[in-house]
């Protein structure tokens, strides 16, 4: 205010006295003191009667189309979006530049807010490079090679291409999002962990055969056990999100469709390019270290290759491979690269037949077989019990878990673009909008693309519908004021009911017409488009019925033009922000209004009902917990099947279901304890829980059925030894992986790396202690 008392405007221009507000504030309020329906979505609700003070003002301005320069809306479609954009922003920088020490102006359109969402998106995704160096990094660790590494991240990012080429030409799936760039995350530990399958199994064949045996042999038996454990993986990965093409949702469905497709040509790349770049390493690369100057070294004597001790092992080395094959293999492992290390007898594998000496040289194998074994056994009870009540509490933590109330928040409520969007469902009561629609009967989309969302499809009119009886316009006009006085339905104020049929019934009479007057097709199409360009006697330029433009549809027919459709709308006493079950209910309450309206409605208006854009997120809402919860059915009985067949042994097939199912469990659990609920990023995630949760306890499954060993502590012992090293190596990728998407703004990018890091640790765990626990103590035999 200024010095007089009057209210100024933002340019000190006096706009309204002082006394004019205090005399129209008080109107806003209903006699409860509380906000009247047409003011709730413009004042604050910290406002009352008593104290009409708000911190909160919000102002709707509605943008005409098309732009200056352009025929229709669909004139150069993409264009005229493109030129609104920009002047979109700079209109937002005008306006919330005008805010002060004391005040802030946001600004917010949907065209302005997936503007900033595709800019946040190409930002966050810098965080990619961290990933892959990190990922890079690490793999060259494990394979002590930086050939290796390099050749390993080359053939994931092959992928890409390859697979794009499937995805777009033979799937011709046209449609995508910043959705699909998340596989980067995804593959990254897909494929380091088949890297590390492939490299372990090769280093380990050097202690089964011999690191004197042929390299021919050694890659036979390394691509057999590899192959067999990265194909049930990959496809049982794969199939997790295969089974989402099937989502109504356009985004989820096209991401599983792309995700399946990058994992099944990681797969096809690693055991056709791989194999040959383990060949190169062992024969040029293995036995070269930088302290010899990168000079060849015998791996048996440590000297130069050429040297007088390298020669005469050479010689002994030929003398060797005329001997009988099994006596070679004995001898060789004299010589092996790894050294025998007797860890000292195992009291457990004693017990069911003795014991052998443990031939390894890596620490994490020495300790699954000499130290981590040993302990599940001695404590295999006991854990059996701690994993029964924790699948317990995780199962009722799971049912916790409800469906979104409110839209999907892609954007953390601290971001400028967000907090527009904040302040609306703190402080402002935005009620939910329900139309009655009248002429149409639904949508055709029987020729429409699965992959182009934007287009919705053709129309069903309804062919009964008809506005040219009287007693049809007059039967609306009744139904209006019906709906209108339903205090329980609608809330109180002027803008709660915009009825078009009742001004124009006004205009009717206004212009001598009387209004219960029956018009044929062409005639009442003339007299509605006159009342909608009908302009304001006493000022010309200005066109009040207008506002009614999107209520009335029009179509040219064989019999001439005719009005197809008719809007009303009515702003509920309900909120738009409710969970399904709320939302639901109020949806049969204007159901059942409708259905006895059609009862007592004269032919030609009796086909009406209710819509809303908050129903559609309700469908959407239910859609989300079903196709999931019918994904993650389908996707397990898919892994059940193909660890059955991997393994030949259909209990060890239920053990590992199991376990998968309790991973999945556990994890939906942990997304109540963060606090989210049923949404687009819950649903992706669900099916990327399986994909993980498969992964590490059917390569222990696997290693488990193909021990040589007979009794289940000694199975379980080898298969710990011989998979847990390339187990824990792919989850410290794929969970590095993961830890570099929390580093970005968007929301859906930090709950797919949570999902990420939270389900490959319940993975790793459940598959090295609740898999292996289980057949140490009811594991098959023989």
């Amino acid at each position: 205010t200024s010095a007089d008392g009057s209210v100024c405007a933002y340019n000190d221009k006096q706009s309204v006295s002082a006394e004019t507000v205090s005399e129209t504030v008080p109107t806003w309020f209903e006699a409860d003191g509380s906000l009247s329906g047409d003011f709730t979505p413009l004042v604050g609700n910290d406002a009352t009667a008593s104290n009409p003070v708000t911190a909160f003002v919000r102002t709707t301005l509605r943008m005409g189309a098309p732009l200056e320069g352009y025929s229709s809306v669909e004139d150069r479609e993409d264009e005229q979006d493109d030129a609104f954009n920009e002047w979109s922003k700079g209109f937002q920088d005008f306006v919330e530049g005008l805010g002060g020490d004391t005040f802030e102006i946001r600004v917010f359109s949907t065209s302005l807010y997936s503007a900033t969402l595709s800019d946040l998106a190409f930002s966050d995704f810098v965080w990619v490079l961290g990933s892959i160096a990190f990922v890079l990094v690490y793999m060259c660790y494990h394979t002590t090679s930086i050939y290796l590494g390099l050749m390993g991240m080359l053939q994931i990012i092959l992928a890409f291409p390859l697979t794009f080429f499937i995805y777009r030409l033979i799937f011709r799936v046209s449609f995508f999002t910043n959705l699909h760039l998340l596989a980067i995350f995804l593959i990254l530990g897909i494929g380091a962990d088949d890297v590390f399958v492939f490299t372990d199994a090769f280093v380990q064949a050097g202690g089964v055969l011999g690191e004197s045996v042929d390299i021919a042999r050694r890659m036979s038996w390394s691509y057999r056990r590899a192959a067999k454990a990265m194909l049930i993986t990959s496809f049982t990965t794969a199939m997790a999100f295969f089974v989402t093409a099937a989502n109504r949702l356009i985004p989820i469905s096209a991401f599983g469709i792309w995700a399946a497709s990058l994992i099944v040509f990681q797969y096809v790349l690693c055991i056709l390019m791989f194999p040959a770049n383990l060949v190169v390493w062992q024969r040029q690369f293995r036995y070269r270290y930088w302290r010899k100057c990168l000079k060849k070294v015998d791996p048996f004597t440590g000297e130069v290759e050429g040297t007088e001790a390298a020669l005469e092992h050479q010689a002994t080395h030929m003398e060797m491979e005329s001997r009988d094959e099994t006596a070679d293999m004995h001898e060789a492992t004299k010589f092996c690269f790894f050294i025998p290390i007797s860890q000292g007898p195992d009291k457990y594998a004693e017990a069911e037949g003795g014991d052998e000496d443990f031939k390894g040289s890596r620490p994490l194998e020495k300790f699954y077989h000499s130290n981590w074994s040993p302990l599940l056994m001695r404590l295999r009870y006991g854990t059996i019990v701690v994993g029964a009540i924790i699948f317990g509490l995780a199962v009722w933590g799971a049912t916790l878990l409800e469906p979104l109330a409110t839209e999907e928040a892609w954007i953390p409520d601290w971001h400028p673009a967000q907090q527009p969007l904040v302040w609306e469902r703190e402080y402002f009561g935005l009620p939910l909008t329900v139309n009655i629609v009248h002429g149409l009967d639904g949508i055709d989309q029987s020729n429409v693309g699965q992959w182009t969302p934007d287009d919705i499809g053709d129309v069903i009119v309804d062919q009964n519908f008809d506005l040219g009886p009287g007693v049809n316009r007059e039967f609306l006009v009744q139904q209006c004021e019906e709906i209108g006085s339903n205090t329980e339905l609608v809330l109180s104020g002027e803008d709660s009911v915009q009825c078009w049929i009742s001004a124009f019934q006004e205009y009717l009479e206004a212009q001598g017409t009387a209004s219960d007057t029956d018009f044929s097709q062409q005639e009442i199409y003339d007299e509605v488009q006159a009342f909608l360009t009908a302009s304001d006697p006493e000022n010309p330029d200005v066109f009040p019925n207008s506002q009614y433009a999107r209520d009335v549809g029009f179509n040219q027919t064989e019999g001439g033009q005719r009005i197809i459709f008719s809007l009303f709308r009515f702003i509920s006493t309900e909120k738009d922000a409710l969970g399904y079950e709320q939302m639901f209910a109020i949806y049969e309450q204007w159901e059942a209004v409708m259905v006895d309206q059609n009862s007592k409605a004269p032919e030609g208006v009796n086909n009406g009902y209710p819509t809303s854009l908050s129903w559609l997120f309700m469908v959407t809402q239910k859609d989300l917990v079903d196709q999931a919860v019918r994904g993650l059915g389908i996707t397990l009985a898919v892994a059940f099947a193909a660890i059955t067949l991997s393994t030949f042994n259909i209990l060890i097939g239920f053990y590992c279901i199991f376990i998968v199912g309790a991973i999945v469990t556990c994890m939906i659990a942990f997304m109540y304890l963060y606090g989210w609920a049923w949404g687009i990023s819950e649903s992706v995630a669900v099916v990327l829980i399986v994909g993980f949760s498969v992964d590490y306890v059917v390569h222990i499954a696997n290693a488990y059925v193909e021990s040589a060993n007979t009794k289940r502590y000694r199975r379980t012992r080898d298969a710990l030894t011989e998979m847990g090293i390339s187990v824990c190596a792919g989850a410290i990728t794929t969970f590095g992986s993961g830890v570099f998407l929390i580093g970005g703004v968007i929301i859906f990018f930090d709950k797919f790396g949570i999902v990420m890091m939270t389900t490959i640790v319940l993975s790793l765990l459940w598959s090295t202690i609740g898999f292996a626990t289980i057949t140490m103590t009811v594991g098959p035999n023989g």
